[in-house]
């Protein structure tokens, strides 16, 4: 989201309006249901209640983008976030980037596993234009994130992008945590 709002993109933020939690490093979600949402959203959340928004004729729903990481990897990523927030991998208190719905670390690959399946299924039973982005792929190489979202929005030249890209992406904050999570090529 950072990305799409630097390059101009209808987020519903604005550059000086970034703000993300310190320690999962992520945020800026918005619930697309909300009367004023804009045009680009970003809510992992819409994996529980996806058909929800597809048959609601309120709603349109031109493209969506799956970014897609290596489940083991998601998993520890979050029981990370959870142990560095809480101090204990396994709880039931909800932090930003922490367990989702789950209140045991050793849940959280199969429940990530679910919401995926949930989300594609949806989105192929509904026919609606969809682009998977391997992570960590979509932070380490410009050109391959300008062509995947090229593909259902309009974007700048890639030299544009790219020096977008590359004053916003922070190689700090992507954390590695299987074999597959470790390199653009997964």
């Amino acid at each position: 989201m950072q990305l799409l709002t630097r390059l101009g993109l209808d987020t519903g933020f604005t550059v000086d309006r970034l703000d993300l939690d310190p320690v999962a490093r992520a945020g800026l979600e918005v619930d697309p249901r909300w009367a004023h949402a804009p045009y680009i959203v970003k809510n992992p959340w819409i994996c529980d209640y996806i058909e929800e928004l597809l048959v609601d004729p309120e709603l349109r729903v031109d493209h969506v983008f799956v970014p897609v990481r290596d489940f083991e990897a998601a998993a520890a990523s979050r029981v990370r976030v959870q142990k560095e927030h809480t101090g204990v991998e396994d709880g039931p208190a909800t932090v930003p980037g922490g367990l989702w719905n789950a209140s045991r670390a050793a849940d959280q690959t199969e429940v990530l596993r679910e919401r995926f399946t949930r989300l594609v299924e949806q989105l192929v039973r509904f026919d609606v234009e969809t682009t998977f982005l391997w992570y960590p792929r979509l932070t380490q190489d410009a050109p391959y994130l300008h062509a995947k979202l090229s593909r259902g929005l309009n974007m700048p030249d890639l030299a544009t992008f790219t020096a977008t890209f590359d004053a916003t992406v922070r190689p700090d904050w992507v954390h590695s945590f299987t074999p597959n999570d470790r390199n653009a090529e997964g």
